[in-house]
Protein backbone atom coordinates (compact mmCIF):
# COMPACT_ATOMS: atom_id res chain seq x y z
CA UNK A 1 0.00 0.00 0.00
CA UNK A 2 2.35 2.56 0.92
CA UNK A 3 4.35 1.76 -3.16
CA UNK A 4 0.91 2.91 -4.52
CA UNK A 5 0.36 5.84 -2.45
CA UNK A 6 3.97 6.96 -3.14
CA UNK A 7 3.54 6.28 -7.18
CA UNK A 8 0.83 8.90 -6.79
CA UNK A 9 2.47 11.49 -5.17
CA UNK A 10 1.65 11.16 -1.65
CA UNK A 11 3.83 10.89 1.59
CA UNK A 12 3.61 7.43 3.44
CA UNK A 13 4.67 5.13 6.40
CA UNK A 14 4.20 2.37 8.28
CA UNK A 15 4.00 0.52 11.33
CA UNK A 16 4.39 -2.85 12.13
CA UNK A 17 4.71 -5.21 14.95
CA UNK A 18 6.26 -7.87 13.05
CA UNK A 19 9.73 -7.06 12.50
CA UNK A 20 9.66 -9.05 9.14
CA UNK A 21 6.89 -7.50 7.78
CA UNK A 22 8.82 -4.28 8.09
CA UNK A 23 11.94 -5.54 6.80
CA UNK A 24 10.05 -7.12 3.66
CA UNK A 25 8.30 -3.40 3.26
CA UNK A 26 11.77 -1.67 3.68
CA UNK A 27 12.91 -3.76 0.79
CA UNK A 28 10.11 -2.54 -1.58
CA UNK A 29 10.26 0.87 0.07
CA UNK A 30 13.49 2.25 0.60
CA UNK A 31 13.90 5.90 2.18
CA UNK A 32 10.56 5.20 3.67
CA UNK A 33 9.89 5.77 7.61
CA UNK A 34 8.88 2.22 9.01
CA UNK A 35 8.55 1.97 12.85
CA UNK A 36 8.23 -1.89 14.16
CA UNK A 37 6.00 -1.65 17.09
CA UNK A 38 2.57 -1.52 18.98
CA UNK A 39 0.23 1.09 16.79
CA UNK A 40 -1.60 1.52 20.36
CA UNK A 41 2.34 2.51 22.19
CA UNK A 42 3.78 4.08 19.02
CA UNK A 43 4.15 8.32 19.27
CA UNK A 44 2.41 10.17 16.75
CA UNK A 45 1.61 14.19 16.84
CA UNK A 46 -2.05 14.90 16.74
CA UNK A 47 -3.80 16.01 13.52
CA UNK A 48 -0.34 14.58 11.86
CA UNK A 49 -1.82 12.30 9.14
CA UNK A 50 -4.14 12.84 5.84
CA UNK A 51 -5.39 9.40 5.48
CA UNK A 52 -4.63 6.07 7.32
CA UNK A 53 -5.13 2.44 5.75
CA UNK A 54 -6.64 -0.36 8.00
CA UNK A 55 -6.34 -3.13 5.43
CA UNK A 56 -7.06 -6.58 7.15
CA UNK A 57 -6.14 -5.17 10.43
CA UNK A 58 -9.29 -5.02 12.86
CA UNK A 59 -10.01 -8.26 12.76
CA UNK A 60 -6.72 -9.32 13.89
CA UNK A 61 -8.22 -7.63 17.65
CA UNK A 62 -10.93 -8.34 20.15
CA UNK A 63 -13.13 -5.41 19.68
CA UNK A 64 -11.70 -3.19 23.22
CA UNK A 65 -8.53 -3.04 21.17
CA UNK A 66 -9.99 -2.57 17.87
CA UNK A 67 -12.19 0.69 19.14
CA UNK A 68 -8.86 1.95 20.73
CA UNK A 69 -6.87 1.67 17.27
CA UNK A 70 -10.01 3.39 15.93
CA UNK A 71 -10.17 6.15 18.91
CA UNK A 72 -5.86 6.93 17.98
CA UNK A 73 -6.00 7.49 14.40
CA UNK A 74 -9.01 9.94 14.85
CA UNK A 75 -6.29 11.64 17.63
CA UNK A 76 -3.81 11.96 14.74
CA UNK A 77 -5.82 12.20 11.52
CA UNK A 78 -6.50 15.97 10.29
CA UNK A 79 -9.54 17.29 10.16
CA UNK A 80 -11.30 15.98 6.82
CA UNK A 81 -9.08 13.34 7.08
CA UNK A 82 -9.86 9.45 5.30
CA UNK A 83 -9.88 6.56 6.55
CA UNK A 84 -9.80 3.22 4.41
CA UNK A 85 -10.61 0.14 6.11
CA UNK A 86 -10.43 -3.95 4.58
CA UNK A 87 -11.38 -6.63 6.53
CA UNK A 88 -13.78 -9.47 6.07
CA UNK A 89 -17.75 -9.55 5.93
CA UNK A 90 -19.45 -12.12 8.91
CA UNK A 91 -23.17 -12.45 8.94
CA UNK A 92 -22.85 -12.68 12.79
CA UNK A 93 -20.45 -10.79 15.14
CA UNK A 94 -18.35 -12.69 17.22
CA UNK A 95 -14.66 -13.17 18.60
CA UNK A 96 -12.35 -16.02 19.80
CA UNK A 97 -9.28 -18.41 18.80
CA UNK A 98 -9.66 -19.75 16.12
CA UNK A 99 -7.84 -22.06 13.04
CA UNK A 100 -6.99 -20.44 9.91
CA UNK A 101 -8.30 -22.58 7.37
CA UNK A 102 -6.36 -21.46 4.66
CA UNK A 103 -2.77 -21.97 5.71
CA UNK A 104 -2.68 -25.68 4.99
CA UNK A 105 -1.86 -26.26 8.47
CA UNK A 106 -3.89 -26.15 12.00
CA UNK A 107 -2.71 -22.23 12.95
CA UNK A 108 -4.86 -20.85 15.81
CA UNK A 109 -5.23 -17.28 15.76
CA UNK A 110 -7.30 -14.61 17.30
CA UNK A 111 -10.25 -13.54 15.08
CA UNK A 112 -12.88 -10.71 15.47
CA UNK A 113 -15.89 -11.20 13.00
CA UNK A 114 -17.35 -8.06 12.16
CA UNK A 115 -20.60 -7.52 10.57
CA UNK A 116 -21.45 -4.40 8.20
CA UNK A 117 -23.95 -3.02 10.78
CA UNK A 118 -21.46 -3.10 13.23
CA UNK A 119 -19.01 -1.40 12.00
CA UNK A 120 -21.01 1.11 10.29
CA UNK A 121 -22.42 1.76 14.18
CA UNK A 122 -18.99 2.21 15.06
CA UNK A 123 -18.30 4.46 12.61
CA UNK A 124 -20.92 6.67 13.49
CA UNK A 125 -20.67 7.04 16.76
CA UNK A 126 -16.85 8.01 16.34
CA UNK A 127 -18.83 10.77 13.44
CA UNK A 128 -17.35 9.06 10.96
CA UNK A 129 -18.92 9.36 7.71
CA UNK A 130 -19.05 6.54 5.19
CA UNK A 131 -17.80 7.98 1.98
CA UNK A 132 -17.58 4.69 -0.23
CA UNK A 133 -18.43 1.05 0.79
CA UNK A 134 -17.60 -2.17 -1.92
CA UNK A 135 -17.72 -5.47 -1.45
CA UNK A 136 -14.89 -7.72 -2.72
CA UNK A 137 -14.47 -11.71 -3.27
CA UNK A 138 -11.03 -12.99 -2.64
CA UNK A 139 -9.72 -16.35 -4.19
CA UNK A 140 -10.49 -18.03 -1.07
CA UNK A 141 -13.71 -17.00 -1.23
CA UNK A 142 -13.73 -14.40 1.67
CA UNK A 143 -16.16 -11.69 1.27
CA UNK A 144 -14.01 -8.48 2.00
CA UNK A 145 -15.78 -5.33 2.98
CA UNK A 146 -13.74 -2.11 2.25
CA UNK A 147 -14.86 1.45 3.47
CA UNK A 148 -13.77 4.67 3.12
CA UNK A 149 -14.90 7.13 6.21
CA UNK A 150 -14.38 10.36 6.59
CA UNK A 151 -13.43 12.50 10.23
CA UNK A 152 -16.46 14.72 10.43
CA UNK A 153 -15.86 16.52 13.71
Amino acid sequence: VVEILRSHGLNAEGIDIASAMINYAVKRNPGVRFIVGDFLEADYKTAEIDAAVLYAFLHLFPKEIAVQCIEKILTITKHDGVIFIGTTKSDVSSEGYEEKADYGTQAQRFRKRWTKQELETLFYDHALRVVNYEENTDEFGKVWMDFVVQKTN
